[in-house]
């Protein structure tokens, strides 16, 4: 995969992530400055690179190596964004540093499973950040990375608890805590082999086993083929949301090119999809105005489907940050 392309115009910011922040700042200009200043702290590391003719690794964290993902929700119309934290080729400590420059509360030390895993040799990007603006509110989240070496310890630390989720078909693949929220994580898996019957269980642990029918359904509808078949072709990410007293949050993840053959149709599915399910995307909807004809990963990352005990469901969808948009 070719390295991002990086623009030799003077920038403050991603290079190609101007519009889509000027699109943003134009939908809640109650947050255009939080947001563009938070971006621009993030860029840093990227333009001091490229000013010194330093070469830009991929990121792990988009299909095209871009460094940064907006996150838009059926349920929310916040701003949210994922970022690689430095460069990518940085150690796991120089990223923490680096976090701790946005999170002065995170510290792996508080978080025995954290610790141990921050210190895993295999790790290949160690951590993700990712900011939420919220009406002059920033809310933060720090991943931790599951190397292959650390895969036992999560599934031992968390088999007491929820057994469903330590069988060999779930591979953990990422931690998810809040600075300053000790009690809360989220724990990401990969499934190897979906099933109907796997699944019943997941869902299960987070009281959702009614709900299962219906996300097959919509599974289905986003793929376009019967709900009956729709896990044969597909690799599911799962993730559950644990806090103390609180019944656990089920998500499904899939990727967009496993569904979707084009942008723009993937665009039109997901918006249908949160309109039917009783939400609406208005900032995706601007975007996705300006998407190009193509395969449909270049844009789209991530799609979601969260499942809450009460019956809640919300679509979700990750687009990468130099996302094409009309000014």
């Amino acid at each position: 995969m070719a390295r991002p392309i990086l623009n030799t115009a003077k920038t403050d910011l991603f290079p190609g992530l101007h519009p889509a922040v000027a699109e943003a700042g134009r939908f809640r200009p109650a947050d255009a400055r939080s947001v563009r200043e938070m971006l621009t702290r993030l860029s840093r590391p990227w333009l001091a690179a490229q000013s010194a003719g330093r070469p830009v690794d991929n990121s792990l964290l988009t299909p095209n190596g871009y460094p940064l993902e907006f996150n838009f929700s059926s349920r929310s119309d916040d701003i949210c964004y994922t970022a690689e934290p430095g460069l990518p080729d940085d150690s796991p400590a120089r990223k923490r540093q680096y976090i701790r420059r946005f999170a002065p509360d995170f510290d792996p030390e508080t978080y025995p499973l954290l610790k141990a895993l921050s210190v895993a040799p295999d790790q290949r990007y160690g951590h993700w950040i990712s900011f939420r603006h919220q009406y002059g509110m920033v809310g933060c989240k720090v991943y931790q990375e599951v190397p292959v070496s650390g895969r036992p310890l999560v599934r031992s630390a968390l088999g007491a608890e929820f057994p469903e989720f330590t069988g060999p078909a779930l591979e953990p693949m990422l931690i998810g805590v809040m600075p300053g929220k000790p009690g809360l994580m989220e724990f990401y898996y990969r499934a190897s082999a979906p099933s109907p019957a796997g699944l019943h269980r997941l869902f299960k642990a987070g009281n959702a086993s009614g709900q299962l029918s219906f996300a097959l359904n919509c599974l289905g509808y986003l793929a376009s083929q019967p709900a009956a078949s729709v896990l044969n072709r597909l690799r599911l990410g799962v993730s559950l949301r644990a806090a103390p007293g609180k019944t656990p949050e089920i998500t499904l993840f899939v990727h967009a090119a496993q569904l979707f053959p084009d942008n723009r149709q993937a665009a039109g599915i997901i918006l249908d999809l949160a309109g039917q399910l009783g939400g609406q995307m208005p900032l995706y909807e601007r975007l996705s105005r300006q998407f190009e004809e193509g395969p449909a990963y270049p844009a789209h990352g991530m799609i979601s489907l969260k499942f809450d005990p009460p019956g809640k469901v919300e679509v979700g969808v990750g687009v990468v940050g130099n996302v094409k948009v009309g000014m």
